[in-house]
């Protein structure tokens, strides 16, 4: 599924090159020149576990059944999550914050969006990444505005059935990474 694909490329691994303090002694594997130490350096394998907040728009506009669906994904790549990321739902205010291993099993959907005030609540608490699961029928120019401060980045999946205006798509190019899903093409992957 491409949310899943696109959430996996977001959690990614990291390889660094590290000096190995010990040094191995030459086994007439380089230039066989014999009693020669020489450095050695491997590569380490680091997960780079991002404190991850995830804001998930559950106005009346969205789909429940694709919401519960993101979060169940979210919650499969726990492991490779900072056990501090959050779940943020919001309309034009706060709903429910919780952490991925606690995800209700019922959440509710009702009214507007407000995408800039729900940026502005996550903006000073530490995370290095948020995402945005929303249908963004929001003030872009507002939430263009908080984007601009925050200093985590910002990731947007965004599911509608009516594209994407000239507004949403230059607030997409602010984003470090972004996802268009019409929510049909959702619809046919039940």
């Amino acid at each position: 599924e491409k949310i899943s694909s696109f959430l996996k490329k977001l959690i990614r691994h990291t390889h660094t090159r590290q000096s190995d303090t010990m040094r191995l002694y030459n086994r007439k594997t380089r230039r066989n020149v014999p009693n020669v130490l020489y450095s050695c350096h491997r590569l380490k394998h680091e997960t780079d576990k991002k404190k991850l907040a995830i804001v998930v728009d559950v106005s009346g506009s969205m789909s429940l059944g694709k919401i519960s669906k993101v979060l169940r994904t979210l919650q499969s790549m726990l492991s490779s999550l900072n056990k501090d990321s959050r779940v943020i739902t919001w309309t034009t205010e706060f709903e429910e914050e919780f952490p991925l291993t606690a995800i209700p099993e019922l959440i509710n959907v009702c009214g507007g969006t407000d995408m800039a005030k729900a940026l502005e609540y996550v903006k000073d608490k530490g995370y290095s990444d948020v995402v945005m699961y929303s249908d963004f029928d929001t003030d872009i120019k507002d939430l263009t505005k908080v984007t601009n401060e925050m200093t985590a980045n910002v990731h947007a999946i965004v599911v509608n059935d009516w594209g994407v205006g000239e507004s949403l798509t230059n607030y997409l190019k602010l984003c470090a990474s972004s996802l268009i899903i019409d929510k049909k093409d959702l619809e046919e992957n039940d």
